[in-house]
C-alpha cells in the first residue's frame, strides 16, 4: 500500500515467527487517513488499488461520514440496527439480475475491537461478492469493502482474515502547524454515493437487533 512515513518503521517488519513462512505486514491506505495492516507475503496490492490473493479480491468501495446528520446514531443499538436494515433494503430493492441471490451473512452489526461490522453475500451463478459494512462510532463513519471470489463460496479462513483486517482499521494522527494532533477529516455525506451492485434477492429479512 501507500506507505506513511510515520508508520514506515512498522511496515514490512512485523513477522510471525511461529510460522515457517514469515508473515510480512504492509500498510493498506484506502480512504483519506484510514489504513489497516495486511499480510503482504500473501495479499498483493494490484494496479487498481485492491488487494488480491489467489482468486480473491478485497476492494475498498466507499466511505460515508456524519451518519448522525442523516438520522443514524451509530453509537446506539437502535441506530446501528436501523442502518443495517436500511443497507439491506437498499441492496434488496436494487437487485434485478437473474440467477443471483442476496443472503444475510450476519443479522446485525457485530462488535470487535471498537469497530462494528456486518456483511451480506451477493451470490451469482459462478462467483460471490461478500459486502462488509464497517462502522466506527467514534468517528461517525461508515466504510464498505467487497471481497469477491471466482467461486460461489468464501472460505472461513479468508473471511476470518479479512474481518481481522477491517476490525483493526486505524486513523493516522496528523500533526498540524502548531504541533497539535489533528484527526479531523472534512467530508460530508453528500460527497459520497451509495453504489449498489445489481442482482436478484430472495426473501430473507434482517433482524432489527445490534
Amino acid at each position: 500500500g501507500l506507505k506513511n512515513p510515520q508508520n514506515e518503521l512498522n511496515s514490512n517488519t512485523l513477522a510471525n515467527d511461529t510460522s515457517e513462512n514469515q508473515a510480512i505486514y504492509d500498510i493498506y491506505n484506502f480512504y483519506n487517513d484510514y489504513y489497516f495492516e495486511y499480510n503482504a507475503s500473501k495479499w498483493l496490492e494490484n494496479e487498481d488499488g485492491n488487494l488480491s490473493y489467489d482468486n480473491y479480491t478485497l476492494a475498498y468501495i466507499q466511505s460515508i461520514e456524519n451518519l448522525t446528520s442523516v438520522g443514524f446514531d451509530i453509537n446506539q443499538n437502535d441506530g446501528r440496527a436501523s442502518f443495517f436494515t436500511y443497507l439491506y433494503n437498499l441492496f434488496s430493492s436494487q437487485i434485478d439480475a437473474t440467477n443471483t441471490t442476496l443472503e444475510l451473512g450476519s443479522s446485525s452489526f457485530v462488535y470487535d475491537n471498537g469497530i462494528y461490522y456486518s456483511f451480506i453475500d451477493l451470490v451469482y451463478t459462478a462467483s460471490i461478492e461478500r459486502c462488509y459494512f464497517v462502522l466506527i462510532p467514534e468517528n461517525d463513519i461508515f466504510i464498505e469493502f467487497i471481497l469477491s471470489n471466482n467461486d460461489t463460496v468464501i472460505s472461513d479462513e479468508i473471511h476470518d482474515e479479512v474481518v481481522s483486517y477491517i476490525c483493526s482499521i486505524q486513523e493516522e494522527q496528523v500533526s498540524d502547524t502548531t504541533g497539535n494532533i489533528n484527526t479531523d477529516i472534512v467530508n460530508g455525506i453528500d460527497s459520497n454515493n451509495v453504489n449498489i451492485p445489481s442482482s436478484e434477492t430472495n426473501s430473507t429479512e434482517p433482524q432489527n437487533s445490534a
